[in-house]
């Protein structure tokens, strides 16, 4: 053992006798900057550690296109947001102004070296994060690996109560729901429809995880057929000209709200939802923390990195048949890496068949509604 880690040793030790009051006001920040699936992560992370200390202040700093996932979350205090664009020298200023807030814990959950510099310069009491090649810049570190909720949660399990299973969750309030259902209404979609909802996109124009239109076009067709649904499409502006390329190889109508919801919004209506099918994206995640089951169809990811985090186990992932998959994080990359980077659909996604997606849609709505619904499951 060498004397670097034998300080860290050190330092573990004296932050957890610090942080063993549970009745002491501590101030706390936690950075993620990440896209709306990543924040959804951080939830069971945030409640832990809320419900351990009760008089504490949890403050986080997060992406500013994400920051509505955690409105009205209890126990968070403050939302700090960082902008896309902001240059390295502005987030040194942004950071440093961190500074005189005189934080006790900071609690980094990003990998990112960057962030490792950045933690330095809010002055933090102790700094808790993960392993990487700057890691020596915070006091506490803890491996990455596995699923990112259980993952991130190891950071503070620790020194948090352990208050039964750990799910991710998202607060909404009553005038939110309320919103949502008048918007249905104004669709003539009322609660007792069967809603399925889709998210064609993942907020990147000719992404490597996008399905073919055509496909989710037949899909979408045969639930409505089967299921007598309401399909209604979600997702942002980017993903627009797809969706509207999918309504139009429709035999059915279909209802489309792309680019027309808030955050806020996205979620109150997949709170109405029976399920909802899309590839890796911020609405299926969004789906688990509000109890609604997904099918999730997955390419180059890894679906026990970042796949749904359903307590319920009532969610399925579809994913084809390669031997190359997943290929998102591997080294060396397989020899039709150069070839997939490029070629839309990549071949994981083209390989990817309707019925596949169809049987894990009906076994999801089996385990869910069998009992639950009027449904007819065939």
């Amino acid at each position: 053992m060498n004397l670097f880690e034998c300080h860290r040793i050190y330092k573990k030790k004296k932050f957890l006798s610090f942080i063993n009051d549970k009745e002491k006001r501590f101030k706390f920040l936690i950075i993620r900057n990440g896209l709306i699936g990543d924040i959804v992560f951080i939830t069971p992370l945030l409640k832990r550690i809320g419900k351990t200390f009760i008089n504490s202040e949890i403050e986080v700093l997060v992406s500013y296109n994400s920051r509505e996932v955690l409105i009205n979350f209890p126990s968070v205090t403050k939302i700090h947001t960082i902008k896309p664009d902001i240059n390295l020298i502005k987030q040194v200023f942004f950071y440093l102004k961190f500074k005189k807030k005189k934080y006790d814990i900071l609690l980094n959950q990003e990998v990112n070296t960057h962030y490792s510099i950045m933690s330095t310069l809010v002055g933090a009491k102790f700094k808790i994060g993960f392993r990487n090649k700057l890691d020596f810049l915070l006091d506490i570190v803890y491996p990455r690996e596995g699923h990112v909720v259980p993952a991130e949660l190891r950071s503070v399990k620790d020194w948090t109560a352990n208050f039964g299973v750990d799910s991710t969750h998202i607060e909404l309030s009553s005038q939110e729901i309320n919103d949502a259902r008048e918007m249905l209404y104004r669709y003539n979609i009322t609660l007792e429809d069967f809603i399925i909802i889709f998210n064609v996109g993942c907020s990147q124009i000719n992404s490597i995880r996008h399905w073919e239109n055509y496909k989710i076009a037949k899909l979408a067709d045969i639930l409505i057929n089967r299921y007598n649904s309401k399909v209604i499409f979600t997702g942002v502006i980017k993903d627009m000209a797809d969706t509207e390329i999918v309504m139009n190889l429709m035999k059915k109508e279909a209802v489309s709200v792309v680019g027309n919801t808030s955050v806020r919004m996205l979620c109150a209506l997949i709170k109405h939802a029976k399920i909802v099918i899309g590839p890796d994206t911020g609405s299926l995640h969004i789906a688990n923390a509000l109890g609604v089951p997904v099918v999730m169809y997955i390419g180059e990811a890894d679906p026990s990195d970042t796949g749904p985090f359903d307590i319920t186990g009532d969610s399925i992932v579809v994913h084809s048949e390669l031997d190359c998959i997943p290929c998102r994080f591997s080294v060396p990359k397989p020899n039709r890496w150069i070839q997939c980077k490029s070629q839309r659909p990549a071949l994981c996604m083209r390989k990817l068949e309707v019925d596949d997606v169809l049987k894990a849609v009906e076994t999801v709505i089996e385990r869910r509604y069998k009992t639950k619904s009027n449904v007819r499951v065939s």
